[in-house]
């Protein structure tokens, strides 16, 4: 492997007009800077109310949780998206439904979905050939 370097390509040259300015701006900025370190140095710390930070707002109460669909309202929301018989509306459903996963398919063996059996295998079977 080698490198083929481009020769039609001139480096720039500190006498074009762009270049000028952008040096001059830099060196204006390096020079504001300088000297707001210099007042900033001068004044010492910040002290005042007008400089501390708000005090912490006091919650009274958590949030509250969203409710959740009943086991039938979700069963008939998946029923009337898996008798459309599309995939996309399959895929669409899913990904409206994301945040209720560990609802709808629980982590824990001892915990029951609150779909029938037949509504989670035709959503698996669905879902499978877009892997």
């Amino acid at each position: 492997m080698y490198v083929r370097m481009r020769k039609d390509l001139e480096p720039p040259t500190t006498n074009q007009p762009m270049f000028q300015s952008m040096l001059a701006s830099v060196s204006d900025l390096q020079k504001q800077v300088a000297n707001l370190s210099e007042q900033l140095a001068r004044s010492g710390p910040p002290s005042g109310p007008s400089r501390s930070a708000p005090p912490p707002v006091p919650m009274n109460h958590p949030p509250p949780k969203p409710q959740l669909p009943s086991a039938s309202q979700l069963e008939d929301v998946f029923l009337a998206a898996l008798g459309i018989q599309s995939t996309g509306a399959t895929l669409q459903l899913v990904n409206e439904h994301m945040a209720l996963y560990d609802y709808i398919l629980p982590p824990s063996p001892s915990s029951k979905s609150p779909l029938s059996q037949a509504v989670l295998l035709t959503l698996l079977h669905r879902v499978s050939p877009c892997n």
